[in-house]
């Protein structure tokens, strides 16, 4: 296997989500490559405490400077609600690490929120028994995300969040423009039915990615699984003012260039938004309509994740479901309730294939689905768990 810088970005990306179980579409990590990692600390009391916007932002901030400092390399990362996992080649390594690490002093100064970052081997991760497969995902031509499976991503971000040994300790300052890709101006958006359900799988027995598949097949047949357009019709852009406070934030100095830019920026984009302008190099209807062909709303690192509107009776049905078949030691999982979504935008260009936009249920989303399933583990299989036939 090559250890080449490029080795993700010469993946062939396949359209289908998401064929977990085909291993012709998976290639095995170079050993020399190293797992990254940024996250909130204390998100869970955080979000208890309402700043489930701030925890959001700062769990995308680290995708916005991936994006512009190496967005040539096309590195592979998945976004999860408070955070942000990254795959990395090792001359790359130190100079991702120094950026987060003054992402997290940011975080602190501006936010008073502790970003945890650190780092493992992929060489490390094989060498204790947990393997990192990737595949790639075309959300529309020109832009993909990451797919990942074999356990070594979770195994990463289980050794890096208990072991300090593998946290950052040194300190950095970002600059004007390290975080001029990242934007957060849309309201919550409202579910299109009526529920936002954020949700967790994380599938057990001998052979989990023929689960995932099945499982896979069984949630289109209960809820609209590819869904991918948010509710654009109410959809809104913030004010001038909310979001120039929230952009204010996002800046070391307010007396600088960048915040400059980001200012003529923002009164430019409320008003294309609200009376639906075409401006010069952009048109803003255009624009909010591709956002459905760019939007990361499903996704697999390990486990299955995705932001799904449901009416509900849906909702009913999917916790059936999903109870069902933890009570007989098919998964774990983990399901958040919301009425609306959150969209962060990273967005170096509004060009067809140059944006993406993360979604994440409201008022703690993935977080505190996570948190439910985190508490499914520590109980354990039920006592009656069995794996049905057809299913394993």
């Amino acid at each position: 296997m090559t250890n080449s810088i490029r080795f993700y970005s010469d993946l062939k990306a396949s359209p289908v989500f998401l064929d977990i179980a085909g291993a012709e579409h998976f290639h095995q990590v170079p050993p020399d490559w190293w797992v990254l990692l940024s996250d909130v600390e204390g998100s869970t009391q955080a979000i208890a405490e309402g700043r489930y916007k701030d925890v959001n932002l700062l769990g995308a901030a680290g995708v916005a400077i991936l994006m512009k400092h190496f967005q040539e390399y096309d590195l592979p990362f998945v976004f999860g609600g408070d955070g942000m996992t990254l795959l990395a080649p090792p001359n790359l390594k130190d100079a991702i690490l120094e950026k987060l690490a003054a992402l997290a002093e940011l975080s602190k100064a501006k936010f008073n929120l502790n970003l945890r970052v650190g780092s493992i081997s992929v060489q490390e991760l094989n060498e204790l028994g947990h393997d990192i497969e990737i595949a790639k995902h075309q959300l529309t031509e020109g832009k993909s995300i990451a797919i990942f499976r074999g356990g070594g991503l979770q195994a990463a971000d289980e050794m890096i969040k208990t072991q300090a040994h593998r946290q950052l300790k040194r300190h950095g300052s970002l600059d004007s423009e390290d975080l001029s890709y990242l934007s957060c101006r849309w309201k919550p958006i409202p579910s299109r039915k009526d529920c936002t359900a954020t949700l967790i799988i994380q599938a057990l027995g001998p052979a989990p990615y023929q689960i995932y598949q099945n499982i896979l097949s069984d949630l289109r047949s209960i809820i609209d699984v590819d869904q991918k357009a948010a509710n654009l019709k109410k959809m809104s852009y913030r004010g001038a003012i909310d979001s120039l406070k929230a952009e204010a934030r996002l800046h070391p100095r307010l007396a600088s260039t960048g915040f400059l830019k980001r200012f003529i920026e923002i009164l430019v984009s409320v008003i294309a938004f609200k009376w639906e302008l075409q401006v010069p190099g952009f048109n803003a209807v255009t624009y909010k309509n591709s956002m459905s062909l760019h939007s990361d709303r499903r996704k697999f690192d390990d486990l299955l994740r995705m932001v799904v509107d449901v009416s509900n009776e849906e909702l009913r049905n999917l916790k059936t479901y999903l109870e069902t078949n933890h009570q007989n030691g098919v998964l774990y999982y983990g399901l958040h309730e919301s009425t609306h979504s959150l969209m962060t935008c990273v967005v170096p260009t509004t060009k067809d294939g140059d944006h993406i936009h993360f979604f994440d249920g409201d008022h703690g989303g993935y977080a505190l689905a996570a948190k439910y399933l985190k508490q499914q583990r520590a109980k354990g299989r039920p006592d009656k768990a069995r794996i049905p036939a057809d299913l394993s």
